[in-house]
């Protein structure tokens, strides 16, 4: 009777383990991440409220933001300064503006608007199974430490993109909890890849075309992590990339996100 009754106590002690660590937040399941907001109206690189809105109701949960610095130091929702604002948002100089500049652009004709910090603050906090995953041009850390200060749980609702390895521990220190190390400013061979990534932990790895295809996806297996290949807009590639090259899925404008 006391052996049956202890035996009793360790299956009731190891299945409150288990329920425990089921219910543990590993983060947003891995699927396809939309690129830039995710294409709208056959356009991409809006980085727009639009672009979010259409493909949250797709499905998509992860959404690649592209941030830009204004010349009074705030983050705006713009891939680059140079081209997209000439043709998403009709404003034709090359040099930066500022926050409360860029917030009067509006194309006359495509009404597609970029966000800010604040306003993509109140998105994530009217669509709760959002995640940012941040792709900042200049000054990453910097930018993370303002975007720490400006979303709401950020830690949680916020997947930082590092370049550098060197830019892993001082992300953490931060607070994030999920990381992406994406390789397309990352100058070594893949060897450096996996010798980094192993004191790392990372909720994914994010490789450009050239990577997937030597296969650097399937030397990632000790221990495995999710990889990602940029940007895919093709089904039937997608799958290729997943069949014979191992990733686990895609960065994509137009693609659902499980394909």
């Amino acid at each position: 009777m006391q052996l049956f009754r202890s035996f009793i106590q360790l299956f009731f002690f190891s299945s409150c383990l288990f329920l425990l660590s089921c219910n543990k937040q590993q983060g947003p399941k891995i699927t396809a991440i939309a690129h830039a907001g995710g294409g709208i109206d056959g356009k991409t690189y809006t980085n727009s409220f639009q672009a979010l809105n259409f493909n949250y109701e797709r499905g998509y949960e992860l959404f690649e933001i592209d941030f830009s610095w204004t010349s009074d130091s705030q983050l705006v929702c713009l891939h680059d300064w140079d081209r997209t604002p000439k043709w998403l948002l009709d404003y034709h100089g090359e040099k930066p503006l500022t926050l409360a500049e860029f917030n009067q652009l509006l194309h006359p004709n495509l009404s597609l608007k970029p966000c800010n910090l604040e306003s993509l603050n109140q998105w994530l906090i009217s669509h709760p199974n959002a995640y940012i995953v941040t792709d900042i041009k200049h000054n990453n850390i910097q930018g993370l430490k303002l975007i720490k200060h400006s979303i709401e749980n950020a830690n949680q609702r916020v997947i930082p993109q590092i370049y550098q390895p060197e830019e892993y521990q001082a992300t953490k220190d931060l607070g994030y909890e999920l990381l992406i190390w994406t390789l397309y400013q990352f100058p070594k061979e893949n060897k450096a890849v996996i010798d980094a990534y192993r004191q790392m932990d990372l909720y994914a790895i994010t490789m450009p075309q050239h990577r997937a295809k030597q296969g650097l996806a399937k030397m990632l297996n000790e221990p495995y992590i999710p990889s990602y290949v940029h940007t895919i807009n093709n089904l039937a590639e997608a799958k290729n990339y997943q069949k014979e090259h191992g990733l686990t899925s895609v960065y994509t404008d137009f693609l659902a996100h499980d394909f």
